[in-house]
């Protein structure tokens, strides 16, 4: 019984001198921005600075709804810098600034009377970005430890991006009175808006150095 709990006492003692030399962590995963990367480095017990860059996350493609037909591509990206308090068990809360550059573009055709004007034949362009291309971020995670150094690590929150501002144009077509079309993008703004944030999730393996 002795020799079993000096030898647990050994352990803990190795473990304790590994976590304590254990300052700065890098890893890889993907998130809702698409491919991420991160690196963390202690500055307190229980205290982290991290940095993440995700992006890369490119989608276009076609459909029809309410008799509009839509060509939308877009670009999810971002960097964000963030200080996180850890807990027991591995938990974690985080919140810092997102600076995103997402934006969705497209092409949309069909009745005037859709966007508030003459019936007749229209295509109109649109641009959607974050209303805060600066914005706060907050998440919860989990660090879930793999084997030796490495780590898994989930992160579940939002961006407090403000909703989104919609910019439309009209390129072909019926005339849309510009007041009309001015009321579409703000009718499209407040659908868009009901929340003012953006999802952000991720799963990363990092390892401690």
């Amino acid at each position: 019984m002795r020799i079993l709990k000096a030898a647990s006492a050994a352990v803990l003692a190795v473990l304790g001198t590994t976590a304590a030399s254990q300052e700065t962590r890098f890893g890889a995963g993907l998130s809702l921005f698409g491919p991420a990367i991160e690196a963390q480095t202690k500055i307190g017990r229980n205290v982290t600075v991290r940095g993440i860059y995700a992006g890369g996350l490119n989608a276009s493609g076609t459909q029809s709804a309410d008799g509009l037909d839509y060509t939308l591509s877009g670009s999810l990206g971002g960097t964000a810098a963030m200080v996180a308090y850890h807990l027991p068990a591995g938990i974690r809360f985080s919140g810092g600034l997102m600076f995103s550059n997402s934006s969705i573009t497209g092409t949309v055709t069909g009745d005037g009377t859709d966007f508030g004007g003459p019936a007749g034949a229209v295509t109109v362009e649109s641009d959607v970005s974050f209303v805060r291309s600066t914005a706060p971020i907050t998440t919860i995670g989990i660090d879930i430890p793999i084997f030796y150094d490495f780590v898994l690590s989930t992160d579940t929150g939002v961006v407090w991006n403000g909703g989104y501002n919609v910019s439309l144009t009209q390129t072909a077509g019926t005339t849309i009175p510009a007041g009309d079309l001015a009321n579409a993008e703000a009718d499209i703004e407040d659908e868009l808006s009901a929340l003012g944030v953006f999802p952000y999730v991720s799963l990363m393996v990092g390892k401690w150095f």
